[in-house]
């Protein structure tokens, strides 16, 4: 099987379930993710990345009422099926997905052939 057919064998489910979950919960698709009427002219911080580390940092810096803090975060408006969180699994390998994969590993990853996927998703406050 060739790539072109293994993507389609998924994308066809996939394109059917995000039918099913937008039927059964409509307001997966009706919430607006634009927040550009909220930015201010000024900030003291820009921290650039919303991983554990950044928002940890964004957190501590914002404790201080008189500092303006952005945080910065990539990713555009969420799949429907990551509203559902026993669908996650659907998510990776896909447009929600960075598809980072590690290196070969010589002592490590024994039970894989070749590179071993590292799941991390670029939706916005998801992963």
């Amino acid at each position: 099987m060739d790539l072109l057919q293994s993507r389609l064998l998924r994308a066809i489910p996939l394109a059917l379930l995000r039918i099913l979950v937008v039927t059964v919960l409509p307001e997966t698709a009706q919430h607006n993710y634009d927040a550009s009427s909220k930015l201010l002219n000024q900030y003291d911080f820009i921290i650039i990345g919303g991983g554990s580390a950044g928002c940890v940092l964004a957190a501590r810096l914002s404790e201080v009422p008189a500092w303006k803090v952005l945080l910065l975060e990539a990713g555009g408006k969420p799949p429907p099926e990551s509203h559902i969180p026993g669908l996650n699994q659907l998510l990776l390998r896909g447009d929600a997905d960075w598809n980072f994969f590690t290196e070969p590993q010589s002592n490590a990853f024994q039970g894989f052939a070749d590179k071993v996927s590292v799941p991390s998703c670029n939706i916005r406050g998801v992963c």
